[in-house]
């Protein structure tokens, strides 16, 4: 039955077990400071016990004072604990900390300890403990507010131990009570024996306390060198159990007479110079700001509020160093830095109405009274900003700093109503500033916002203006800022063109738009556009530019047909274009003919089997009437005699002479193609082209004259003789005596020669010379095909002998003796020769 009922409870506890290891742990509650403060009273207790129980085994040891000095120790911190325990206990009933307290407890240990100290100093003197036994009795009598003994104690410690480091912990426990009763010399007189002894961890604090002794003195310049001094002396962290970081409380006290000893405008750098960290600085400029908002300085409060705004936390006391800022900047005018100084204002307001918990209201009236800072500012500035040739105003701020106040304010107020009103001051900013891109951005995002009316219109055009401008050859931009600013011009131009605008402007416009087409590479559309512009605005400036950048745009594209189009039609008789511009086209349109003839000789010479001259004819044909296919039938015309092409040679010289009968290289042309005729012995040719060609060239006329009399009557007086002979033409040949002499004679083809023998023997037709064709025959002067007269109707014999040759035509030579032309095919269709 036991058994049964122990396995009962030992299942129903294993249960509770496992339910309780299944359960999730309970959250522990945090000790209170109390419970804490409890616990180290224990500790002590249990401690002073042990201390106690070493105590009485100890007795007659060497070590039996130290033992009392520990114990002594333990009882004060006991006492200290039971203090502080009825203090939290208080202030949490009453909700007062500061309240005189009542703790008989501490009064208890406290007394105990003081007889310990005592007892020992009595028993051992001498002792190596007797400075700290000193210095801890010395305590005691302050701590239960005996300071007649406490300053008997610790001043027997400095005199009999002056050397030990407790006695500089003791000099500053005198001076910190002669300071409380105002015995300013006496707390000097304890702090300077600190500092003039060997440097230790009292010698930081000894200085700072001298700088408050100074201070209270007003003496200023001697508290500013005690603050820096003890700034100096305690480099490093605090001492332990030194709860006053002397270094950052030294900084921040010595602002009073910082403000007072140094100029405003050099105290930031002289906090900056000594603070050991970033806490102290901004613990220090607050300090300093108050100083010199009090004393209504406005140039050291401008240059603390800068710094505050820049390096301090975020919090309310940043929106008042805003208005510290603003304020100083208005009395001042030192807008140097507005553009800094702005941004640091709209972004102190901003991170405030960030914050979690901000009342819509609070937001808005914030917003509100920042927004008008930020602009009042930036628009006095504007007003101030250093322009270009004028004389420069202390504190007058660059174009850059009011440009960078304005986009501050833009960026923090976006959808503020007097944002377009920024814009526009932010374009004239930028403008005056050479900063042409900038300007046109500004320009076109008002112009856009605006509605339709002469203020948009306007905003536009100078958006295009300053496009133009910064896209300009001496514009400094990038090839992306100059792509975008190509693109923005047209959005402008586009926009104005889509109104009514005056003829100058819209004249510019216009050539902004082909200017950005040209730089882009869209060079048919910016040829076409600005020819529009060089013909509507002939002698402006955008005229005159459009002419050549048409030509250019043709010079690019490499259509040489183009460029002469285009400059034709600008040279034209009723192009508007003006004279000076003329002037300069007609030589550059010259060139680019002459250039289009050569490469177009050269692209059909260079061709395998091309015909030049029919490629030059073509090239005429397009350009007839124009000195550009004068030229090239000319061309034309020297290909086909290169190439000896007769017929051709032939056909162009009559096209020459009756497509252009007053060109200077018409008598060229035709005697050219006389003596080409002359060659072929085609004197029916030569002749009447030798005529023309002395009508159309008087001052060749005679060698011309010369040259036609030798197709009708050959000379036998060599070329060479009459030259010498000094004669105007060479004598006429000598013929039969029944022939009266005639020139020129018209001309008669010569009689037929007889058909090639069809055999090899040679048979003759019947009449034919037994000569033939061994030795020519002749008739009575006639020589052949070329440069012979006809006979005459009284001579029909013929002649025995045959002449050598018909006489040389001037600058000829001698010509090679005469033989028959054989036809060009035998009767079996084989070749003559």
């Amino acid at each position: 039955m036991h058994r049964a009922l122990i396995r009962r409870a030992l299942g129903g506890l294993l249960v509770l077990g496992l339910a309780a290891c299944g359960a999730p742990p309970a959250a522990l509650r945090e000790a209170s400071r109390v419970d804490r403060l409890r616990a180290q009273i224990t500790k002590a207790q249990n401690a002073i016990a042990e201390t106690n129980g070493a105590l009485a085994r100890a007795r007659g040891t060497p070590y039996l004072a130290e033992l009392e000095v520990r114990l002594a120790e333990l009882l004060s911190e006991e006492a200290r604990y039971h203090f502080q325990v009825a203090q939290e206990r208080e202030s949490r009933a009453s909700g007062r900390g500061e309240r005189s307290l009542h703790v008989p407890q501490v009064r208890l240990l406290k007394d105990r300890a003081v007889e310990l100290y005592e007892a020992v100093l009595q028993r051992e003197p001498a002792s190596p403990l007797a400075p700290r036994v000193l210095f801890n009795l010395g305590q005691e009598h302050r701590e239960l507010g005996d300071y007649a003994a406490m300053r008997a104690t610790l001043g027997r410690l400095v005199d009999e131990h002056p050397a030990h480091p407790l006695a500089a912990e003791a000099l500053l426990v005198l001076g910190d009570d002669a300071f409380d009763r105002g015995e300013m010399k006496a707390a000097a007189q304890a702090w300077q024996r600190i500092v003039d002894a060997p440097p230790s961890r009292a010698s930081g604090l000894a200085w700072y306390k001298l700088g408050w002794v100074r201070v209270n003195e007003g003496d200023c310049k001697r508290a500013l060198d005690a603050f820096t001094r003890a700034i100096a002396a305690a480099d490093g962290d605090p001492a332990p159990g030194q709860a006053v970081d002397v270094r950052r409380e030294a900084l921040v006290d010595l602002t009073w007479c910082l403000s007072r000893e140094v100029p405003p405008d050099q105290a930031v750098p002289f906090v900056r110079q000594l603070a050991a960290d970033r806490g102290a600085y901004v613990a220090a400029l607050a300090r300093l700001g108050d100083r010199f908002s009090l004393m209504d300085q406005a140039v050291g409060a401008l240059a603390v509020g800068r710094e505050l705004l820049r390096l301090g936390p975020d919090g309310p006391a940043r929106l008042d160093d805003a208005r510290t800022v603003h304020a100083a900047l208005r009395k001042t005018e030192a807008y140097d830095q507005i553009g800094d100084d702005v941004r640091l204002i709209v972004q102190a307001v901003r991170r405030q109405v960030r914050r979690p918990g901000q009342a819509p209201e609070a937001r808005a009236r914030l917003l509100e009274e920042f927004e008008k800072y930020g602009r009042d500012l930036a628009t006095r500035a504007q007003a101030r900003m250093r322009r270009p040739g004028a004389l420069a105003r202390p504190g007058s701020p660059s174009p850059a700093q009011v440009a960078a106040a304005y986009e501050a304010w833009l960026e923090a107020f976006p959808d503020d109503a007097n944002r377009l009103a920024v814009l526009q001051n932010l374009a004239v900013v930028r403008a005056e500033g050479g900063d042409p891109l900038g300007s046109a951005r500004r320009s076109l995002e008002v112009g856009l916002a605006l509605a339709p009316g002469a203020e948009r219109t306007q905003a536009l055009y100078d958006a295009v203006v300053q496009y133009q401008a910064a896209l300009g050859p001496d514009g400094k931009q990038s090839a992306l800022e100059r792509v975008l600013g190509r693109a923005g011009l047209r959005r402008a131009a586009s926009a104005l063109l889509a109104g009514t605008l005056p003829a100058d402007q819209a004249r510019r416009v216009q050539f902004a738009i082909g200017q950005t087409d040209y730089d882009e590479g869209h060079l048919q559309a910016a040829i076409d556009r600005l020819t529009a512009v060089a013909f509507s605005a002939p002698g402006t400036a955008e005229g005159d530019a459009a002419v050549r950048l048409v030509l250019d745009a043709h010079k690019r594209r490499e259509d040489w047909l183009g460029f002469i189009g285009s400059g034709r039609r600008f040279l034209a008789a009723d192009s508007p274009v003006t004279p000076p511009m003329k002037a300069w086209l007609g030589p550059v349109v010259a060139a680019a003919e002459q250039r289009q003839l050569d490469d177009l000789s050269l692209a059909a010479a260079g061709v395998d089997g091309a015909d030049v001259a029919a490629e030059l004819q073509k090239f005429a044909a397009r350009y007839q009437g124009t000195s550009l296919g004068e030229r090239a039938l000319i061309s034309a015309f020297m290909a086909a005699r290169a190439e000896g092409d007769a017929e051709a040679l032939y056909r162009m010289a009559g096209d020459i002479q009756q497509r252009y009968p007053t060109s200077p290289q018409l008598a060229g042309v035709l005697g050219t193609a006389a003596r080409t005729a002359a060659a072929r012995f085609d004197v029916e040719r030569a002749i009447p082209w030798f005529q023309q060609a002395a009508a159309a060239d008087p001052d060749r006329q005679p060698t011309l004259r010369l040259a036609e009399g030798g197709c009708g009557r050959p000379s036998r007086m060599a070329p060479a003789r009459w030259r010498r002979s000094g004669r105007a033409s060479p004598p006429p040949a000598r013929g039969p005596a029944r022939c009266p002499p005639r020139w020129p004679r018209p001309w008669r083809p010569p009689p037929p020669l007889p058909p090639w023998p069809s055999s090899s023997r040679r048979s003759l037709a019947p009449g034919t010379p037994r000569s033939w064709p061994g030795s020519a025959w002749r008739r009575c002067g006639w020589v052949g095909a070329t440069r012979a007269k006809p006979p005459c109707s009284r001579c029909s014999t013929w002649a025995r002998r045959p002449p050598r040759g018909p006489a040389p035509a001037p600058g000829m030579g001698r010509p090679r003796r005469w033989r028959p032309r054989w036809p060009a095919t035998s009767p079996r269709g084989t070749s003559s020769r």
